[in-house]
């Protein structure tokens, strides 16, 4: 279930960059998760599988791409 934890939020993604409006989405969650993210994957690389790595990876990219959807629009 960690692998595909990263496609369950294709469909949030996708409403935030194309949704005519997204205030819904502007609130302290994805600055604070996309910290949170990077922080976690600092710790698992020193102590991780490749699979494991891979996915933080794409969290990481993931809440960044929502988080700077809620700044550019």
């Amino acid at each position: 279930l960690v692998l595909v934890g990263p496609l369950t939020f294709v469909p949030t993604l996708w409403e935030a960059f194309i949704a005519p409006n997204i205030d819904a989405l502007r609130t302290l969650t994805w600055p604070l998760m996309a910290v949170i993210n990077a922080a976690q994957f600092i710790s698992v690389c020193h102590r991780g599988d490749w699979r494991i790595r891979l996915v933080s990876f794409v969290w990481v990219l993931v809440c960044l791409a929502i988080f700077l959807a809620t700044l550019l629009r």
